[in-house]
C-alpha cells in the first residue's frame, strides 16, 4: 500500500520502511493518506497507536505499537531517550567541525516552522550527533544520531550549521535534484516492550543519497 514495507510485526508492535511524501499521522488537511491510516487498515484485529513520528518527506523506519501496554512502554522509552535513532542526510556544502554536537531550544511559530530560541523556557532541548561521512565538490553525506526527537530538529540544526538537508527549501535548501528531501531514517534500536529484548531495524538507503 503506497510502497510501504512491513518489517516486522508480532501482537505488541509494527515496525514499518515509510516512503517518503507520506504522513506519519493525520493532519487537518490529510486522514486518509498517513503511515497510521494505512496500519489501521492492515491489522484490523487491533488498535495501532503511533510512538515517534517522521516528516512528511523524511523516509524510513518508524514503529507502532498494537496494544495501550506496548504504546505507553514505547511512549516512556522515547520520553527516557533509550531508543537509538540514527539517519543519513545529504547536504549543501561541508559541516565545520566534520563531526560533532548540536545543542539548542527549539519552538515552533504560528507558521509552523520550527526556530531555535535562546530562552529554555520558550523552547524545548533539542540534541543532534553528527559526523560527515562522506563529501564531494558541492555536497556531503552526514550520518546523524537523535539524543531527543523534535519537530524538524535534524532538518533545524543542518540549516543553523549552514549545510542545509538538499531539498529542504523550508530550511534554506537551494538544490532540489531529486526532488524530495533528502533524509532518511536508516536505523532503529529499541527494547520490546514485553520480551525486553533489544531489536535492531535497518532500513536500506535509497541510492540517490550516494549518487548526489
Amino acid at each position: 500500500d503506497l510502497d510501504v514495507k512491513l518489517l516486522y510485526s508480532d501482537k505488541d508492535i509494527a515496525v514499518v520502511d515509510k516512503p517518503y511524501g507520506l504522513l506519519t499521522v493525520a493532519t487537518d488537511f490529510q486522514s486518509t493518506k498517513t503511515m497510521h491510516a494505512i496500519l489501521k487498515r492492515h491489522f484490523t484485529k487491533c488498535r495501532v497507536f503511533p510512538v515517534h513520528r517522521l516528516d512528511q518527506d523524511t523516509s524510513g523506519l518508524l514503529v507502532f505499537a498494537l496494544n495501550e501496554a506496548a504504546r505507553d512502554f514505547l511512549k516512556e522509552e522515547f520520553e527516557k531517550r533509550n531508543p537509538k535513532r540514527r539517519y543519513l542526510a545529504a547536504v549543501e556544502g561541508l559541516p565545520d567541525p566534520a563531526s560533532g554536537v548540536w545543542k539548542s531550544h527549539m519552538r515552533e511559530d504560528s507558521n509552523y516552522v520550527v526556530r531555535e530560541t535562546e530562552s529554555e523556557n520558550e523552547g524545548k532541548l533539542a540534541i543532534t550527533h553528527y559526523k560527515m561521512v562522506k563529501k564531494g565538490k558541492h555536497f556531503s553525506l552526514l550520518e546523524l544520531r537523535l539524543e531527543t526527537g523534535r519537530k524538524n530538529q535534524i532538518r533545524v540544526h543542518c540549516q543553523r550549521a549552514g549545510v542545509p538537508v538538499v531539498g529542504d527549501k523550508k530550511y534554506g535548501s537551494t538544490k532540489n535534484p531529486f526532488h524530495r528531501l533528502m533524509l532518511h531514517a536508516f536505523e532503529l534500536t529499541l527494547k520490546h516492550p514485553v520480551t525486553g529484548k533489544t531489536m535492531k531495524f535497518e532500513s536500506p538507503v535509497p541510492e540517490e543519497f550516494y549518487s548526489i
